[in-house]
């Protein structure tokens, strides 16, 4: 989660030393501007991350169910093995 504040703030920081050295080229304005979208950027980034680590293997067997043939689901067993659950039978169709 603490790298979510590193390439909002190498942005910033970059703008911001060039606003310093070269007051011209980069406006106060946009230095203002950008940190006030970082702010609600990096707290979206979070939120979804948590959101993710509480039902990230839920939401991965899911889409595994739909999206690959019962074959190709072999190498995915370990989402369902490390909850303690079966892995889903391959199908007749699949």
């Amino acid at each position: 989660m603490a790298l979510a504040l590193v390439w909002p703030g190498l942005v910033y920081g970059c703008f911001y030393a060039v606003m310093r050295v070269d007051p011209g080229r980069v406006h106060r304005a946009d230095v203002d501007a950008l940190l006030i979208w970082m702010v609600p950027v990096i707290l979206a980034a979070w939120a979804c991350g948590v959101a993710m680590a509480f039902c990230g293997r839920v939401v991965a067997r899911v889409l595994v169910r739909m999206l690959l043939p019962g074959r190709l689901r072999v190498p995915m067993a370990y989402l369902w093995l490390v909850d303690g659950r079966n892995p889903p039978a391959k199908q007749a169709g699949d």
